[in-house]
């Protein structure tokens, strides 16, 4: 296992629990609140992907340098 000592950035992964759940069924506002958090952390956004589940569910990811 390689021990990494000069880390280049941090990943961040939400599972979120106790949240209101229309917003978290809404692809709209987790892309929107997502891409605000990159904002607010001065990163630049390259590219994201968001799918909406059925019958509920929202995943995404987006990708910043």
């Amino acid at each position: 296992m390689a021990v990494v000592t000069n880390p280049l950035g941090t990943h961040v992964i939400l599972d979120l629990y106790d949240c209101e759940a229309p917003i978290l069924d809404s692809q709209e506002k987790v892309e929107a609140v997502l891409k605000k958090a990159a904002e607010v952390a001065n990163a630049t956004v390259i590219g994201s992907v968001f799918r909406k589940f059925s019958p509920q569910g929202v995943s995404g990811v987006v990708v910043v340098s």
